[in-house]
């Protein structure tokens, strides 16, 4: 916890000097934990909300707001990473569901069919008018 909130730190477990830090959240966090294969990071909040994070990028993959209703004490994930439970200072348990974040290369896969499409007609329409001429 620093002035600015939650971070998380890289170190070199070799030589144990710090690699880098990575400010997560506004809030103190109260609760982390690692998936069983060290892909994903969850940190837990005071304000009972729960984040989901890329342990190679450190980015925020997942954010679930108001999970709890107060900090969130413990948190697991389950074997195959898919599912994570969270429990409470209210006494409350839940499971919340990771979904996973898929790179959807169809809109770049639509965005060059068009250009070449365009690139086509353009080059078509051209020739004909040359053709056409006397």
């Amino acid at each position: 916890m620093r002035s600015k909130g939650g971070s998380i730190v890289k170190w070199n477990t070799t030589s144990w000097k710090r690699i880098s830090s990575t400010h997560i959240v506004r809030d103190p966090i109260s609760a982390f934990n690692v998936s069983s294969d060290g892909k994903l990071l969850v940190v837990g909040t005071i304000q009972g909300d729960i984040w989901i994070i890329s342990s190679v990028s450190t980015r925020v993959q997942t954010v679930v707001r108001k999970v709890h209703l107060g900090l969130v004490t413990a948190l697991g994930f389950s074997q195959d990473s898919r599912a994570l439970l969270s429990a409470s200072l209210d006494s409350s348990a839940r499971v919340t569901l990771i979904k996973d974040k898929k790179k959807d290369g169809l809109n770049l896969w639509f965005i060059l069919f068009i250009i070449l499409v365009a690139v086509a007609v353009y080059y078509g329409i051209g020739r004909r008018d040359i053709s056409r001429e006397p």
